[in-house]
């Protein structure tokens, strides 16, 4: 079963398709890595065929996307810890990742009776498009044997996310 009303759930793991795989709605905040992180999880969800996907992304600031997750008008959205802990729980940030990583656990499992899913360790996170004719985003490998190493037309590969173990994202390239 599919924990419903998760604060964060990285990594996502793939199981097999079902007939009818529930309704998910995926939230974001409304700032760019925010949308890249709910569109990524969005599309993990749908090409795992772990869970129909409803997308709420943009929402706003922390305490609206946070508001739309306790009133049940979203079922995740992509938290920062340190923003769960210190803006959400109104709690002092100091200590280690892991105690801080317990706190909000702690914290949201107290106040909200949400789960938050993440054990702290770095994560990837990859798009993986298909637009309307069918094309499917290509891997840098397959982009540059198409196109060599200096094309900047539809320069358009996978993007990959590096979720570290502070919470911060930043873009890295994979071939």
């Amino acid at each position: 079963m599919i924990p419903r009303r998760a604060a964060l759930a990285l990594p996502l793991v793939p199981r097999p398709a079902r007939a009818q795989a529930p309704l998910l709605r995926v939230g974001s905040k409304n700032f760019t890595e925010q949308l890249v992180l709910g569109e990524l999880w969005a599309q993990a969800l749908e090409a795992a065929g772990i869970a129909r996907v409803e997308r709420r992304l943009n929402l706003g600031g922390t305490l609206i996307a946070q508001g739309a997750l306790t009133r049940g008008q979203i079922d995740l959205y992509p938290e920062y810890t340190g923003t769960g802990l210190g803006v959400v729980l109104r709690e002092d940030t100091a200590g280690t990742a892991e105690q801080v990583l317990a706190r909000v656990r702690e914290g949201y499992r107290a106040r909200f009776n949400l789960d938050w899913v993440w054990d702290g360790k770095p994560a990837l996170l990859q798009s993986r498009a298909v637009d309307d004719t069918g094309y499917v985003q290509p891997t840098y490998r397959q982009l540059r044997a198409v196109r060599g190493t200096r094309s900047i037309y539809h320069n358009n590969a996978i993007q990959t996310w590096l979720v570290q173990e502070s919470g911060e994202v930043k873009n890295v390239q994979l071939s």
